[in-house]
């Protein structure tokens, strides 16, 4: 066996125990993440959802999606209910094309927070608005008659920050 035929032995052997090592890595048992508590604080919501308007209450939790242990930015999943005001349910009913739409899919934190028998509507003119025409993904889903709306975020950017300015800004 030649010199260059051995050392594609040895790398190739080298990469295997590696790849192998990482298998046992990935067999130990994965810890399970701690319950995700539903938060009830309004200004989150607010900064990152002004379109919703002067809603009544929102529960919602904020699920970090990145592994701790790598370096780089966290992708934090933010979703919840709303409870509309009587007068903001009827401006975003009016205010945007509406159609029919299955259950939305939210952590399992959430879920019991979705009330029975809802009549489910999501609207991209609604979509778009609040997300600033697709700067992040988000969905909604409203059921007017309930006045409840849900939200499911990926990295939610609050407005004041969104927005560029000839200020600078002391926000968090």
């Amino acid at each position: 066996m030649g010199w260059g035929r051995k050392l594609a032995v040895a790398v190739v052997s080298g990469a295997l125990v590696t790849g192998l090592a990482g298998c046992e890595e990935a067999r130990e048992p994965v810890r399970q993440k701690a319950e995700v508590p539903v938060r009830e604080e309004r200004r989150p919501v607010e900064r990152r959802f002004p379109a919703f308007g002067e809603f009544v209450r929102a529960r919602w939790v904020g699920v970090t999606l990145s592994d701790p242990r790598l370096p780089g930015p966290t992708d934090v999943r933010m979703a919840g209910v709303v409870d509309l005001s009587s007068r903001d349910a009827e401006r975003l009913r009016t205010g945007y094309e509406w159609r029919e739409a299955t259950a939305p899919s939210v952590p399992e934190a959430v879920t019991p927070l979705l009330p029975a028998g809802a009549r489910w509507r999501t609207s991209e003119g609604f979509e778009g608005a609040v997300t600033g025409g697709g700067r992040y993904a988000a969905s909604f889903h409203v059921d007017f008659e309930k006045r409840v709306l849900v939200f499911d975020a990926l990295d939610p950017v609050p407005v004041d920050l969104a927005t560029p300015s000839s200020e600078p800004s002391n926000s968090p």
